[in-house]
């Protein structure tokens, strides 16, 4: 497996979530990182965001090949 960005899923330089993961296993497992993080970020700062600060942030599993 490939590394992630970090584990905790922190927000990436470009503002998103980004993990790399090579299995279809660890891309679900990944995945549903990425919605835990985005839940809890958007619970937290998501009052003081605009709508499209919201969509802007980028949210995304990549399969990749060792």
């Amino acid at each position: 497996m490939s590394e992630a960005t970090d584990a905790r899923a922190n927000p990436a330089v470009d503002g998103g979530w980004h993990y790399e993961a090579t299995e279809n296993g660890v891309t679900d497992y990944a995945q549903l990182a990425i919605s835990t993080a985005r839940d809890r970020y958007f619970e937290r700062y998501g009052s003081r965001m605009t709508e499209a600060e919201k969509a802007a942030k980028q949210w995304t599993v990549r399969r990749v090949e060792d």
